[in-house]
């Protein structure tokens, strides 16, 4: 049995309803979806959606994702193909949720530290504003800006890790920066690369 696993956010009780009832008029699965069986998990107080569909082989899940992606897509629940391997989609969820997560993760840290120094307002709107403007050039910056100052900005991040003890704010974000730019600035001094 090989079953594929689609996690939705932002679903209200609207889309679902919209998304059985097209089920329910078109009799079931796309004709040619070899489909043994779906379910749906629905937690309203997250406010997202699990559908497990069921499939005798990996070419059976295979040819349901086409449709199932044309099917669900005009719903407003949008899906992108990213290929037959088993574990791909998980693969780039994971990885997108490193930055997602460790983004927050940081954005809690500084703001902790803000609050406990004083300055909590300030910081939130420069990093409001930071987000507001946020284009491919400054991901572009931060990429290579990390790679060109990594030994400088191992420093900064000692002194930051530093100010957080001092402001009783525990460094999780602040240490792994450091610890990374250090490495990066290994990597620069030997030439390595990742």
């Amino acid at each position: 049995m090989f079953v594929r696993v689609v996690r939705f956010t932002d679903v209200t009780t609207e889309r679902v309803e919209a998304l059985l009832a097209r089920i329910e008029e078109e009799g079931g699965p796309p004709p040619g979806v070899p489909v043994k069986g779906v379910q749906m998990l629905i937690d309203e107080s997250q406010r997202t959606a699990v559908v497990l569909q069921l499939f005798d082989t990996a070419q059976d899940m295979s040819a349901g994702a086409e449709a199932f992606a044309a099917i669900i897509g005009p719903l407003g629940m949008p899906i992108t193909l990213v290929g037959d391997e088993a574990g791909a989609a998980a693969a780039r969820k994971l990885a997108r949720s490193v930055f997602a997560k460790g983004l927050a993760a940081a954005i809690g840290e500084s703001l902790a530290a803000a609050e406990q120094l004083g300055f909590e307002e300030w910081l939130y709107a420069d990093l409001e504003r930071t987000l507001e403007d946020a284009d491919a050039a400054l991901l572009q910056r931060l990429i290579e800006g990390s790679r060109l100052h990594a030994a400088r900005r191992v420093d900064e991040m000692e002194a930051a890790v530093g100010m957080l003890e001092e402001a009783g704010v525990e460094p999780r974000i602040a240490s792994a920066s450091e610890a990374w730019l250090r490495s990066l600035a290994r990597e620069a001094e030997t030439g390595a690369s990742r």
